[in-house]
């Protein structure tokens, strides 16, 4: 089991002890579990936050971890115009 150092995700009342882990590990995982063709690039300033970037990728979350996350923050409240953000000739397809 997981749980995240803060109370909430973002408000929407995921529980303090499911994650234990900083939210910036939490999204890595996240990020490392939508595929093969994504590959976050953090940035840091600080040794300690190397660190914890690197233990990200230890982070395995599970189909159900991945659907609370979903119904926590869904794609239809944050998607938009990918062409914004440079990436309007780019298609993504599920592995």
């Amino acid at each position: 089991m997981i749980t995240i150092k803060t109370r909430t995700l973002g408000g929407r009342g995921l529980p303090s002890r499911r994650w234990d882990v900083e939210p910036a590990q939490l999204a890595l995982a996240w990020l490392l579990a939508q595929g093969e063709d994504v590959v976050p690039i953090p940035g840091t300033r600080s040794a300690t936050r190397l660190a914890e970037n690197i233990e990200a990728a230890a982070i395995e979350l599970t189909p159900a971890d991945l659907a609370r996350l979903e119904a926590a923050a869904p794609r239809s409240a944050w998607a938009g115009n990918r062409a914004a953000f440079g990436a309007g000739m780019v298609a993504r397809t599920k592995a």
